[in-house]
């Protein structure tokens, strides 16, 4: 009795490798590209938030109307932990406010933590 014969025989078995290079290089580029539209979108909004406590403090130097603080707060929540802090100590604003002082910091400690674990996951377990 004659063995069936897969389709496409050692060209399937070569497809299939050629497959899974295209896949991973795939895989990679995508990579890559989350990641540097991810460092992009933290570039902005960092920078957008640091000069948006200067024209904060500008205004309130000069009794205009203002930021709201939960626009403030919601930015930082969102990624911009980083410049709402360097903003605080470069203009030497919203100090004294305690959800300012102790939930700015408060906010940044935790994005760096989920940073740090979403980097040990992906990278060391490979999200299994």
């Amino acid at each position: 009795r004659k063995r069936p014969v897969a389709q496409g025989g050692q060209h399937d078995r070569h497809h299939s490798r050629s497959y899974l290079s295209r896949h991973r290089l795939y895989c990679v580029i995508m990579h890559n590209w989350m990641l540097h539209m991810a460092l992009i979108y933290l570039a902005v909004i960092n920078v957008m938030t640091f000069f948006l406590y200067g024209i904060d403090k500008w205004k309130a130097k000069r009794s205009k109307w203002r930021v709201k603080e939960s626009t403030l707060i919601w930015l930082s929540v969102f990624g911009g932990s980083i410049g709402a802090w360097l903003g605080m100590k470069a203009w030497h604003h919203k100090t004294q406010h305690k959800k300012f002082k102790y939930g700015i910091p408060f906010i940044l400690l935790a994005q760096i933590t989920i940073g740090i674990w979403v980097c040990y996951r992906y990278w060391f377990t490979g999200w299994s």
